[in-house]
């Protein structure tokens, strides 16, 4: 393997890692957390779309265990939800997954990190 980097990666810089955010969260926080910043494009933070069912799936964990998960990171402030998902029952009417802003991720429209960034629905 050479040192050239080829395709897409995560990035999760250092200051994140090594803050004490990060350090309070369990082992499946941060496969979520991860699962979080693969979804991201460069262009959606505040429309990254993952819901608990999804985030269960590819982590291979609960769907409690990706709730809890997704509670923690919001509380350690590392995302926030822009939009609340929802499953719908009627027939025709599609799910619509929870949207995720990571607040670590500068946003499109080069927005400091710390402004909301609002989804219209």
């Amino acid at each position: 393997m050479s040192g050239k980097t080829e395709g897409k990666f995560i990035r999760l810089p250092h200051e994140i890692y090594d803050g004490s955010a990060f350090k309070t969260l369990k082992h499946g926080d941060i496969v979520v957390l991860l699962l979080l910043l693969r979804k991201f494009n460069g262009h959606n933070n505040g429309a990254i779309a993952l819901g608990v069912r999804e985030a269960a799936a590819k982590c291979d964990c609960s769907m409690t265990t990706a709730c809890r998960a997704l509670s923690r990171l919001q509380q350690a402030g590392l995302i926030v939800a822009t939009y609340k998902g929802h499953m719908v029952s009627d027939f025709g009417r599609p799910n619509a997954p929870t949207r995720w802003r990571v607040t670590f991720i500068e946003n499109v429209q080069g927005q400091p990190k710390g402004k909301k960034f609002h989804v219209a629905s």
